[in-house]
């Protein structure tokens, strides 16, 4: 699939967590803005970001990630999207992190 998706770049966010690499380099700032920018208020998504879009249907991709409407919060990708956001991001970013954390423990 040409396009990223929200657990794709998750797993970026515990890429870089796992072998210590440089957070503050443009490509992490990048991946902080490409959550920003695809970000959900939650009034269509519950949990902020789809796991994968529509467009993941029309390309080879493991049977467990065939698209769905979400229909309850879950915390994959929130949490790890707040640490980053919290750890790392700009101060927009950091406001965003507060309303990642309620859905998180409210879960």
């Amino acid at each position: 699939m040409p396009d990223s998706s929200s657990i794709a770049s998750t797993e970026a966010i515990f890429t870089a967590y796992e072998y210590e690499l440089d957070c503050e380099e443009k490509w992490f700032k990048d991946l902080l803005s490409y959550f920003e920018k695809t970000m959900d208020d939650g009034s269509e998504i519950l949990s902020f970001w789809e796991k994968v879009t529509e467009q993941v249907d029309h390309y080879p991709h493991a049977p467990w990630w065939n698209y769905s409407k979400e229909t309850r919060f879950t915390p994959n990708p929130c949490a790890v999207v707040a640490s980053a956001f919290l750890k790392y991001g700009n101060d927009h970013q950091r406001l965003l992190d507060t309303k990642l954390p309620r859905g998180v423990l409210n879960f």
